[in-house]
């Protein structure tokens, strides 16, 4: 695979892990399972924001759409 489709592949996967944990955010039962749950979807979102900024720097590629800052 080259670096660029792996680079994007890292950014789906990091989203999908994203949107998950925050689904469970809002199946939980307790405040704690609350708390660990966007614990877990802030790691994703920085996850998806260094990605991000790895491709832009690196390849020139913008894998956020154009109205998310």
């Amino acid at each position: 695979m080259k670096t660029p489709e792996t680079i994007y592949r890292c950014f789906t996967e990091a989203r999908c892990c994203q949107l998950f944990y925050a689904s469970c955010i809002e199946e939980a039962y307790t405040e704690e399972e609350r708390e660990f749950f966007q614990d877990l979807a802030l790691a994703s979102t920085k996850q998806v924001y260094m990605v991000h900024e790895f491709a832009h720097r690196y390849y020139d590629i913008n894998l956020m759409p154009s109205h998310v800052p």
